[in-house]
């Protein structure tokens, strides 16, 4: 049997349609904190669209995992999704850390941070750690890629430096939109 591969295109006018709204941009990315939901980290996208910010992690098993799983009687996973309106959003950043060595030895990734308030008014900071396609979605989320003012805390107060960014079309044709 041929396994045919998935259409990248298809996929995301099948997100689209689901939503009910345009992506304006997205990247992979490893959730690492932030959201109360979800204490451990998860893989997935990071999508940008016209009302919201959203990571969004589909569930997966191998064969392994689902023989472990049938037999033990656990649950199938389940899909994830954090969404924070843009209205929620106080700040965000793209933050990457400057020194080599520290790179290379420590596997410092990069960072997309939004600082927002939940729904009880109180502030959060959501980590996801990202390549530097992230420093696109920041922009795409109206901020500057280095500035994340309004977050306090141990991200905020690093020597992670922040990278310039690029302009808003650039921006779309490096996030492949």
């Amino acid at each position: 049997m041929v396994h045919k591969a998935p259409d990248p295109a298809e996929f995301w006018r099948e997100y689209e349609a689901r939503l009910g709204e345009k992506v304006l941009g997205y990247c992979l990315g490893r959730y690492v904190g932030g959201w109360d939901a979800y204490p451990d980290p998860l893989w997935g996208l990071s999508v940008v669209t016209q009302a919201a910010y959203r990571f969004h992690h589909f569930p997966h098993e191998g064969w392994i995992e689902a023989i472990a799983r049938v037999t033990t009687g656990g649950k199938a996973p389940v899909e994830k999704v954090i969404v924070i309106p843009r209205g929620s959003i106080l700040g965000a950043a793209f933050r990457r850390e400057q020194k080599l060595l520290r790179r290379i030895f420590l596997s410092a990734q990069s960072r997309l941070c939004l600082a927002y308030r939940r729904e009880d008014g109180t502030e959060a900071e959501l980590i996801v750690e990202s390549d530097a396609k992230a420093k696109t979605l920041v922009e795409l989320l109206g901020w500057s890629p280095g500035g994340l003012s309004a977050v306090s805390g141990p991200v905020a107060a690093s020597d992670a430096a922040a990278v310039s960014g690029v302009g808003a079309d650039a921006a779309r044709d490096s996030a492949g939109l």
